[in-house]
């Protein structure tokens, strides 16, 4: 059994998502540059390595009224946030094995009919790397 945890050091507050989600999609994108030259044809020029992007769907009881507004709050605070996806058996495998800093990228909810008590929800994560700017002499 494994947990996903959000934990933002903003407000020193953490959520634990109560229902795992049968898939945990992880991708790892590339920016390449594709130009179009007259005489050679389309050529590539290797880019830098995008943030990973985590995305995952799942349910919530209706009654947990604190999952909505905690995501919603960090979205419009525009917080980063500590991802922990641990217990697993890839825990030390480089995809689960790192926990990640992340920003939200998209949070989405809807109830069906016949499950009242019941909220789906996606959350797609982006990671998050700080920069910096160097001074150029």
């Amino acid at each position: 059994m494994y947990h996903i945890t959000l934990k933002n050091s903003a407000t020193k507050s953490w959520l634990l998502f109560p229902n795992n989600p049968e898939k945990i999609e992880i991708t790892l994108g590339v920016d390449h540059k594709v130009y179009d030259l007259m005489s050679q044809g389309e050529t590539v020029v290797p880019g830098c390595r995008q943030g990973k992007r985590i995305s995952f769907s799942s349910t919530y009881p209706k009654s947990n009224t604190n999952i909505r507004p905690w995501l919603e709050n960090a979205i419009e605070t525009k917080e980063v946030l500590h991802l922990t996806i641990g217990g697993t058996s890839l825990d030390r495998s480089y995809t689960f094995g790192e926990s990640l800093d992340v920003v939200i990228d998209s949070f989405r909810y809807w109830e069906k009919g016949g499950e009242p008590n019941v909220v789906f929800f996606e959350l797609v994560l982006i990671e998050y790397r700080p920069f910096s700017l160097k001074a150029v002499t």
